[in-house]
């Protein structure tokens, strides 16, 4: 009885999964989670889209490497130390990308939180402003 049991929670929780997974594939704002280290652990289709970038030249890589030492620095450095301490934070960054050009982007971060009350990454949400 607890192998059924078990086997069919296991089952709801997979179900459940897939369909945040779809709902966050599916949200029309920019998302991107990063672990605690800054690299890239999910990115939805509207961001990977938006940078011009498949899946794989973008998770697992150091949201720092990606956007160059200095920019990151300038912009993105404090915002994500204040959110890795558990505040939100919200910022504009002026972007060029490959396939979009020039780009004014607003992110809201938010602190992501275990269990154990611990931060364990940072999802960033942002849309397009207009110039």
């Amino acid at each position: 009885v607890v192998r059924i049991n078990d086997a069919t929670r296991r089952r709801g929780m997979t179900h459940q999964l897939r369909r945040r997974e779809a709902a966050v594939q599916s949200m029309s704002d920019l998302m991107v989670v990063l672990d605690s280290k800054l690299y890239v652990i999910e990115a939805n289709r509207p961001f990977m889209a938006y940078i011009g970038s498949e899946q794989g030249d973008v998770v697992g890589h150091s949201l720092r490497e990606m956007i160059g030492k200095a920019q990151f620095d300038r912009t993105l450095a404090q915002p994500l130390e204040r959110c890795l301490s558990g505040q939100q934070a919200r910022l504009t960054l002026e972007l060029t990308l490959a396939a979009a050009g020039r780009r004014r982007i607003e992110f809201r971060l938010s602190p992501l939180i275990d269990d154990a009350h611990a931060i364990y990454a940072v999802v960033a949400t942002g849309h397009n402003l207009p110039d």
